[in-house]
């Protein structure tokens, strides 16, 4: 993260969940789709924040759920680290891609996978993910999570 005098204070408050200022900075009509250097935007940091309800609102007033930083990241990708469904149906509901991938070639489905979240799997599954996709190094199945195999080849 850079220093707060170059970051935007939207991506700041975000980055540091302060719901009380990203609703004042909101009203006040602050862009909701503002990035920083990096490519980070206040969707993503609330997506990695595990904040629903500033996710939520974010996309309510515009957010781009499609948005990636310099690394291909989007929302939706950032979401699996917190494993919170909600969030990433959400993001799925409002048009988020199942089948981007970031610079390594991680795709939702993938680092699901990875962190073994068979309900997240489903979804994305359900909602077209690619489950023959793979990444620079393996494919979803050779994670070597038994819960994840079972999902993939019994229901799919």
């Amino acid at each position: 993260m850079y220093l707060i005098k170059e970051e935007k204070p939207l991506i700041w408050s975000c980055y540091k969940d302060n719901s009380d200022i990203i609703r004042l900075l909101i009203e006040k009509g602050a862009d909701v789709n503002v990035s920083n250097k990096k490519g980070e935007t206040p969707l993503i940091w609330s997506c990695n924040n595990n904040n629903s309800d500033i996710v939520r609102l974010l996309i309510e007033k515009g957010a781009d759920v499609n948005v990636s930083n310099e690394s291909g990241e989007t929302p939706l990708i950032w979401s699996y680290y917190k494993d919170n469904i909600d969030i990433v149906r959400l993001l799925i509901e409002k048009g988020a891609d199942v089948n981007v991938s970031n610079e390594w070639g991680g795709t939702p489905l993938i680092l699901s996978c990875k962190n073994d979240n068979s309900d997240i799997i489903r979804l994305l599954i359900e909602k077209g993910a690619d489950i023959n996709v793979s990444n620079k190094k393996e494919k979803p199945l050779l994670y070597g999570h038994v819960s994840v195999t079972t999902v993939i080849l019994s229901d799919y």
